[in-house]
């Protein structure tokens, strides 16, 4: 749990703690779509640096798309992987 992703995105990443009360973190996800420009900056950012690259994206987006492949992060996008 290196917390990176919930610092780099906050407004749209969280951490999911165990119900059974014992209050433990295992890991992060997206509470929520970005909903501006900067917050989808941040949702990348987030991607990025990932220490286990558990984030994905689900989308078609093009720009989305884009700008994921341009950042090297292709292998991260459902609609780019290569179905083999």
């Amino acid at each position: 749990m290196c917390l990176a992703p919930e610092a780099a995105a906050p407004a749209v990443m969280g951490h999911y703690e165990d119900p059974s009360g014992t209050n433990r973190r295992s890991h992060c996800f997206y509470k929520r779509q970005p909903q501006t420009t900067a917050e989808l900056d941040e949702a990348v950012l987030a991607m990025e640096i990932s220490c286990i690259e558990n984030l994905r994206y689900g989308g078609t987006d093009p720009e989305i798309l884009k700008r994921l492949r341009d950042r090297g992060l292709s292998h991260l996008c459902d609609a780019l992987e290569e179905k083999g």
